[in-house]
């Protein structure tokens, strides 16, 4: 039978863990991966949610500064190609994955929207022999871009960069943190989480 104290001392323990993971939670999602100011990615991926504007701008942002020579929107099957007389429209064949997963109503239902705009990503960037790029999300969105895309290319990821949108607030600390702020921050968690499950079956 143990001790009191040392039931004292597994309990401080969990306690310790649980307020730790509450404490650094917003700060672990908030992953960036900036290229250097002399690099030129190849694209631009602009990945979908619920503040479509502040992401949008800050593609515009980035293209105006000629960061890349393309703009894919996966989500919509897009890409604009960055010229001197603005964004020209390139034709994307979807992929026969993503024809899969949309006409199985299983599989629609356990993939999740990132991981399909990834993989459509993907498509789109070996149809045009892209191979470094930029991703523009949210900010508390980028961690599990990462976590998705290193799954997805797998080792081809070296030219893989990560830019949340400067245009919306994401405190890195819990105390500033809203109530919207933390419902997103407990859904990317579980995002994660789902994904993580089905990944390990659909090999």
């Amino acid at each position: 039978m143990k001790k009191p104290a040392a039931w004292i001392g597994f309990f401080i323990a969990i306690a310790v863990v649980v307020i730790s993971s509450i404490v650094s939670a917003p700060r672990f999602l908030l992953y960036s991966l900036a290229a250097a100011q002399s690099d030129k990615a190849d694209a631009i991926v602009l990945l979908l949610g619920e503040n479509f504007n502040a992401r949008k701008k800050e593609v515009d942002l980035l293209s105006s500064k000629g960061l890349a020579d393309y703009v894919i929107i996966p989500a919509y099957y897009k890409m604009h190609e960055v010229t001197d007389k603005g964004l020209i429209d390139k034709f994307i064949s979807p992929s026969a994955v993503n024809k899969e997963i949309e006409s199985s109503k299983i599989l629609s239902l356990i993939y999740e929207n990132t991981h399909l705009e990834l993989l459509e990503a993907k498509n789109a960037m070996s149809q045009y022999n892209i191979n470094s790029v930029v991703f523009v999300s949210s900010p508390y969105h980028m961690r599990r871009i990462k976590i998705i895309a290193s799954e997805v290319f797998g080792k081809k990821t070296a030219n893989f960069y990560y830019m949340p949108t400067r245009f919306e607030k994401a405190p890195a600390d819990f105390w500033e943190l809203s109530r919207k702020n933390w419902k997103n921050v407990g859904a990317e968690y579980l995002k994660i989480i789902w994904f993580f499950i089905y990944a390990k079956f659909i090999k």
